[in-house]
Order: structure tokens, then sequence, then C-alpha cells
């Protein structure tokens, strides 16, 4: 992994090592299990052999069973002992080969700072109203509200959720929910999120949150990442305040009026490095 300094920022150039793998199973039925239990230790009964990925395989049986998968003692009382024959199947995965991909990277630098849980979390109305809120957002912010909390979510819910969830708190000053989602988010920026996210930041006034996206966009190979997306024109629709800033802060002037003459500066430089 290489870096460089960008605006005065140490900026990351990530890569992955990914792997290709094969796989598959094999049913081994040992029939006359009892016959079986003379075999001398250390000898091995093997099966016929099999492809799996292009590799020649096959499953080998110690008659004296095996302590780290079942002794002999537990598959005699066991129920799959029937008829003096068993049954295993046995799942294989073989990897093929490596390979190296370059990807964009997530913000490694903590923005944001939750305070610790206070359960006289309270909200304040000015009147009653009507609340303009999905469903399940509004359970969600109840169970904030009563626990001091988030139930549990998974990943893909959790970036949407996070969302609704911190436009929900900057309305009723729910200071540690708003917080709690900035960071959660900082974790939730990629290429595709990102506009939408350094908005949100923007239009809720989320320091921190907006940090993190400018960190992100520091990075060259983030940045024309983002540009493979609709998100710089987003951004200038929706915020053009953001944009300003970012031309300002980053230099990104080709970035927002002459992004194909910024990405063949950067291919230019990615093939020179």
């Amino acid at each position: 992994m290489s870096s460089t300094a960008v605006g005065g920022n140490l900026a990351q150039y990530a890569s992955a090592i990914s792997a290709t793998a094969s796989s598959g199973y094999r049913i081994l039925k040992i029939d006359g299990y009892s016959r079986t239990k003379g075999t001398p230790t250390g000898e091995l009964i093997k099966s016929h052999t099999f492809n799996v990925g292009g590799h020649r395989c096959f499953n080998s049986y110690r008659g004296w069973g095996e302590a780290s998968f079942i002794t002999r003692e537990d598959l005699e009382k066991s129920k799959h002992l029937k008829d003096d024959s068993f049954v295993v199947r046995c799942d294989i995965s073989i990897t093929n080969e490596f390979y190296i991909e370059k990807m964009a990277e997530t913000p490694t630098t903590t923005f944001i700072s939750v305070p610790p849980t206070c359960i006289s979390t309270s909200v304040t109305y000015s009147k009653p109203r009507k609340i303009d809120m999905e469903a399940h957002v509004f359970k969600t912010l109840l169970f904030f509200i009563y626990t001091d909390s988030l139930p549990e979510m998974n990943k893909e819910e959790e970036g949407p959720m996070s969302q609704h969830l911190l436009v929900a708190a900057d309305r009723y000053n729910l200071e540690r929910l708003k917080l709690i989602c900035e960071h959660k988010l900082c974790k939730c920026i990629e290429a595709t999120t990102l506009a939408t996210i350094l908005a949100l930041a923007e239009q809720h006034h989320c320091q921190g949150l907006k940090k993190a996206c400018f960190n992100f966009l520091s990075s060259p190979v983030n940045l024309s990442a983002v540009l493979e997306t609709d998100g710089i024109e987003y951004l200038n629709t929706s915020c053009p305040s953001v944009t300003k800033e970012l031309i300002a802060k980053l230099g990104l002037f080709d970035v927002f009026f002459y992004p194909e003459v910024y990405l063949r500066k950067a291919d230019k430089y990615s093939v020179g490095r």
C-alpha cells in the first residue's frame, strides 16, 4: 500500500487480496461398521476419487474413530448408526487462485464523539402536531427515547435507517441520537452513498459527518470512484454551497465543471505510478 499527501492530509490507496474457490460435497456411506473396527491403528480406508474444481479428491475413514469429529463410543450410542451403517456428508472448498484489486477506501479517522448513555432522554414539542415519519422509523425513534439505545439492525438496514433517524433527531433536538447516527453514517460512506450522506450532513449541520465525507474525497482513488456515479451532479443541484466549499478546500474545480478532464488526468497519474 502506498500513500501521498493531498491537501495537507495523508490520503491512502487501498487494495484487496481476493481469492476464487470451488466447492462441493460428497456423501460417504460406511456399511458394515462393526467389521471396520478391526482396522489397524494408523491405517486409512480410502474412497474412490472424485472431482472438485478440477482437483482429484478422496475421502478417508479411520475405523477406530476420530476424537476431533466423533469417538467410536459416541457414534455407537447415537441415532446416526443404524443397521451397522452410517452416512457422513463431507463439504469441500478448494482455493483456486488469488488476485489483487484496487478498491475505494472508507474513512479511518474518527470524526464523531458520542457521549455515554443517559436514560433521561427527553423530547420537547411546542404543540401537538402530526408526525410526518414512516412507521418503522417512528417505532425505532420511540425505542431510542425509552431505552437510550437503538435496536439491532443488519448492515443493509443500518445506513438508510440512520439517515431517517438523523433527520428526526435534528428535528426533535435529540442530540445524542443525532451523534450516534452521524457515527454510523461515517462507516457507510462509499462512492455510491457519498453525495447523499454529504448533502444530509450539510442540511442538518453535522460537522463531524461532513469532515468524514471531505476526508473520503481527499483520496484520488475515492474521488474517481465518485465521478463514476451521478453524485457530483446531485451535489451541484442539491447543495451548491458544498460544491463551493469542496472547490475551495480540496481544489476540485475540474471535478465539478470538467469531470472528464479530471478523469483523464487521474488515469494518466495512475499509469505513471
